[in-house]
C-alpha cells in the first residue's frame, strides 16, 4: 500500500484528478465477468454509472453494447473523459450523487463502485434516495459497500461519526468514508428492494495499490404496489 503523506491528502476529489490526472486505468474484472452477463439478463439498457472518475467502467458497458451514462463529482475527471473516450454510446456529466440531475424513473440500472462511502451518514441516505428515485420500477442496482473489515484502512483515521473517518492513508483521505455494518445495508434496502445477490469481496484500489473489504449488492427495485 502506498503510503500518503498527510499534506498529500485531499478533502475533495476534483483536487486529486487535478494533481494526479487519471487515476483508474484497470477495470474491475468482477464487471465483465459478472455485471455485464447480469444486466444483459436483466434486459437492461439504459445506465447509470455513478461516479464513474475518468470512465474505466462506463467504457466497459458501452462495449458491451448499453446506453451508458457517466456522472462523476469531479469535473477534471469527467473532463478527462471525453477527451480520452470516444464511444456513442456514452455521455459524461458532472453532478453530485446526492442531487442526480436525471428525471424519476429514468435508468434501466444504477451502477455504483466504490463511491457511497465518500460522505458523511447523512449525506449517503440522501444519496441512496436519490438512486433510488432515477431508477426504473424493477429495474437493477449493483453497488459496493465497504465493510466493517476495513480495520487496516481506519485503524489511525479519525472517527467524525459512528463508522465514519477522515485522515485516511490515502490520496482522498480528508474526505469523510463510511464503512458499513450489515444491518445498515439490510435497512438501506428493506422495502424498496428486492435483494438479487448480496457477498462480500476484496477489491483491489488501483491508485492505492491495497484492496478494501466491500458488500457487492444486486438488486431489484420494488414496483408501486
Amino acid at each position: 500500500m502506498i503510503k500518503i503523506p498527510i499534506e498529500n491528502r485531499s478533502s475533495n476529489w476534483n483536487d486529486v484528478y487535478k494533481r494526479k490526472g487519471k487515476l483508474q486505468y484497470e477495470y474491475d474484472p468482477i464487471i465483465e465477468k459478472e455485471v455485464v452477463p447480469f444486466f444483459q439478463e436483466c434486459g437492461v439498457k439504459k445506465i447509470l454509472d455513478l461516479g464513474c472518475g475518468t470512465g474505466r467502467h462506463t467504457e466497459v458497458f458501452a462495449n458491451a453494447g448499453f446506453r451508458a451514462v457517466g456522472v462523476d463529482v469531479a469535473e477534471v475527471a469527467t473532463n478527462i473523459s471525453e477527451e480520452t473516450l470516444n464511444n456513442s454510446n456514452i455521455a459524461f456529466f458532472t453532478g453530485d450523487m446526492k442531487d442526480i440531475r436525471f428525471p424519476d424513473n429514468y435508468f434501466d440500472a444504477v451502477f455504483c463502485f466504490q463511491v457511497v462511502h465518500h460522505a458523511k451518514v447523512y449525506e449517503i441516505w440522501k444519496a441512496f434516495d436519490e438512486v433510488t428515485r432515477v431508477i426504473k420500477e424493477e429495474g437493477i442496482l449493483f453497488i459496493t459497500l465497504p465493510t466493517m473489515e476495513n480495520e487496516h484502512i481506519f485503524k489511525d483515521a479519525i472517527k467524525i461519526e459512528p463508522n465514519t473517518y477522515i485522515n485516511l492513508d490515502c490520496l482522498d483521505g480528508m474526505v469523510p468514508h463510511h464503512f458499513f455494518e450489515e444491518k445498515e445495508v439490510e435497512d438501506f434496502f428493506k422495502d424498496r428492494y428486492e435483494i438479487l445477490k448480496i457477498e462480500k469481496s476484496d477489491i483491489y484500489v488501483e491508485q492505492e495499490e491495497t484492496s478494501w473489504n466491500y458488500y457487492l449488492v444486486s438488486a431489484k427495485k420494488k414496483g408501486l404496489k
